[in-house]
């Protein structure tokens, strides 16, 4: 095989990769975690029975949002309790701008023990990009 050939291969194998869906390998036994692109996230929390959640400031927020998203304020001191009165046997979708503080959010919701936590990739951004 070529060094061609074979820098080809590794750079589609590393995108591939990094396209498909990310799972936590920290998740405890009964635990889901993903993040998923505009069409999967869509097809998988809108409309659902699921929590959706937009973590950014409420500032952010008025601005625009995803249909029928609960905001909790990633960066407010009472983030915790408040993700923590959801319910946790319920999907929960968290998204913010373009991703830092979702995967924070994804992280603590984790920890306090929700089943199946979904994160948007890229965020509001990427779903305004996308025309949704």
């Amino acid at each position: 095989m070529s060094k061609i050939t074979f820098y080809i291969f590794a750079i589609l194998l590393f995108y591939a990769a990094c396209q498909s869906k990310k799972t936590n390998a920290n998740t405890q036994a009964g635990q889901s975690s993903s993040l998923l692109a505009v069409e999967e996230f869509s097809k998988q929390c809108l409309g659902q029975s699921a929590h959706l959640v937009d973590v950014r400031t409420p500032s952010e927020w008025a601005e625009g949002t995803l249909p029928a998203a609960l905001n909790i304020d990633y960066n407010n001191p009472n983030f915790e309790p408040e993700l923590q009165k959801l319910d946790k046997t319920k999907t929960l979708c968290i998204f913010c701008q373009v991703g830092g503080r979702s995967a924070k959010a994804h992280k603590i919701a984790l920890n306090l023990g929700f089943k199946q936590v979904i994160e948007l990739d890229g965020g509001y951004k990427a779903w305004k990009n996308a025309k949704k």
